[in-house]
């Protein structure tokens, strides 16, 4: 036998402990399962490789990529508006769910009948109907002249709701729930 060097008689030493067996004979029980799966990971980053190294593949998989973005006219300004949207999201979400809430008491309100008697009447005591009929009249037509004008956006409608008139219906709408739950 050779004079073997302190380093080995250490690791010799070491490998004869319980636990190393154990822990040996538990690895060689394995070795079969461990090289099948082995294999499996070998073969797919075979097929990885070969194909991130197949130019064909890659410039075919590009072509069409590039042609599916083509049909979809999108561009440059798009993708930088995604990117402003995405950086807005986190002042737009809460805008978002006020609206929804309002629209869901808008909502509420106008499948009422007793709310919407109530909110006639108090519009009955803040313009007189004569004057409510011409007005009413007055935007019907300008409703029908500008009807053909594009939808209201989000930031259309935060725009109206900053409007003196939007503003005072939003409160007496509030006073008007306020006195309801009074009554209830």
């Amino acid at each position: 036998m050779t004079d073997t060097s302190p380093e080995i008689n250490n690791i010799l030493k070491s490998l004869e402990q319980k636990e190393q067996v154990e822990s040996l004979a538990y690895l060689v029980e394995k070795l079969p399962d461990l090289v099948d799966k082995m294999k499996i990971v070998e073969d797919k980053a075979d097929f990885l490789v070969s194909s991130l190294t197949d130019q064909q593949s890659l410039s075919v998989l590009a072509e069409e990529t590039e042609n599916k973005i083509k049909d979809l006219q999108i561009d440059e300004t798009h993708f930088d508006a995604i990117l402003k949207m995405t950086h807005m999201l986190p002042r737009l979400v809460p805008m978002m769910e006020q609206m929804d809430n309002i629209a869901a008491f808008v909502e509420d309100v106008a499948s009422d009948e007793k709310t919407i008697a109530m909110l006639i009447d108090g519009v009955n005591d803040i313009v007189p109907i004569k004057e409510g009929t011409e007005i009413l009249e007055e935007t019907n037509s300008h409703f029908k002249a500008n009807n053909n004008q594009s939808d209201i956006s989000v930031f259309g409608l935060m725009k109206m709701l900053k409007d003196p008139v939007v503003q005072d219906g939003l409160k007496y709408t509030k006073s008007l729930l306020h006195v309801i739950n009074k009554h209830r």
